[in-house]
């Protein structure tokens, strides 16, 4: 009796192991598909071939540019480029991804449809044919297509009142 209570436990830890270990590749794969799929050239011709790193190089440095013209014009404000980059970066990341994923996922899935902005649908952000085996390759298509939404939204560039700092 207690070998079979020892087999049964062993069975079970060895069952518990492995739901550990899928559990943990299921939250560590997409960022670490994300990271290295960053450093890769995007899919979108917008994107001229750059990789997003690059691409948000480029933002960055469009508004350190714009908020030293800024400055240079005037020289009473006091101004911070960052104002702007870090809260686009921020919601790219921070809403763009578990978007772009959700949006991957209605798109196998069009029941999820309903739960996704119409205006986001007609803009194409859904895949088409999105599977398992190419969810992860449609949910980076998906947040390309979010960035470049957000980048031509303020195609021009840091708005304005993002290079007045507020401290």
């Amino acid at each position: 009796m207690i070998k079979i209570a020892r087999f049964i436990q062993s069975v079970l830890d060895a069952v518990f192991r492995i739901m550990l270990v899928i559990i943990m590749m299921m939250i560590f794969t997409p960022p670490a598909y994300f990271f290295w799929r960053a450093s890769q050239p995007m899919v979108l011709l917008e994107f001229r071939g750059l990789t997003y790193y690059q691409f948000m190089h480029e933002r960055r440095q469009a508004y350190v540019n714009m908020a030293q013209e800024y400055q240079a014009n005037h020289p009473d404000q006091q101004v911070d480029y960052k104002n702007c980059f870090v809260p686009e970066l921020t919601v790219q990341v921070v809403g763009g991804f578990p978007n772009a994923g959700f949006y991957a996922l209605a798109g196998m899935y069009p029941d999820l449809e309903k739960n996704v902005n119409f205006k986001d649908i007609q803009k194409g952000y859904l895949p088409e044919e999105a599977t398992w085996a190419s969810f992860l390759t449609a949910w980076w298509e998906t947040y390309e297509k979010l960035v470049l939404g957000m980048a031509e939204h303020s195609s021009f560039a840091p708005v304005p009142y993002c290079r007045i700092s507020t401290h």
